[in-house]
């Protein structure tokens, strides 16, 4: 953060004193990556395949100001919004989902074969349904594909055009 100041600090009195911007580097393409731009409701979509960290570090990415990643639970969606990585015990892989704890402040603790996937706010889109014991949060092939297959582009008016 400071070296980014001093370089404003620098380069912004010369440019607004000469409208000069100064030299244009050349960009060394050999070391540039490209990642495409993520929508939410599209792409936040939750593979449940993968590892409890990869599962933490991807909610934590959709979360605020996000709308959170999302999975299914009875068939609704259910947006993670704050998540928690417990280890310490395991369980088997058809267990993962599982929700096998609801504590006294509202969290919800799921089953993974890595630990447990504590989430300790979310937000279903029905909202008359509660979160029940046995209950499997799980999230179908066709929206995983979906989100793998397509991308978007965000238009100058603010539209989202998937593609």
């Amino acid at each position: 953060m400071q070296h980014a100041r001093r370089l404003v600090e620098s380069w912004l009195p010369r440019l607004l004193g000469s409208g000069d911007p100064g030299p244009v580097l050349p960009i060394d393409e050999s070391v540039t990556e490209y990642w495409p731009r993520l929508n939410t409701d599209l792409h936040g979509w939750i593979d449940w395949s993968w590892s409890l960290r990869d599962i933490e570090a991807f909610c934590h990415a959709f979360s605020f100001p996000h709308s959170g990643a999302k999975t299914t639970i009875r068939g609704a969606t259910a947006r993670l919004k704050s998540v928690d990585v417990v280890l310490g015990r395991t369980y088997h892989p058809f267990q993962r989902g599982l929700v096998f704890r609801i504590g006294q402040d509202g969290g919800i603790w799921i089953a993974h074969p890595e630990g447990v996937l504590l989430v300790r706010e979310f937000e279903l889109d029905d909202s008359s349904m509660a979160v029940r014991l046995g209950d499997r949060f799980f999230t179908p092939v066709a929206h995983l594909e979906n989100a793998l297959s397509r991308r978007v582009q965000y238009l100058p008016s603010g539209k989202v055009v998937a593609n």
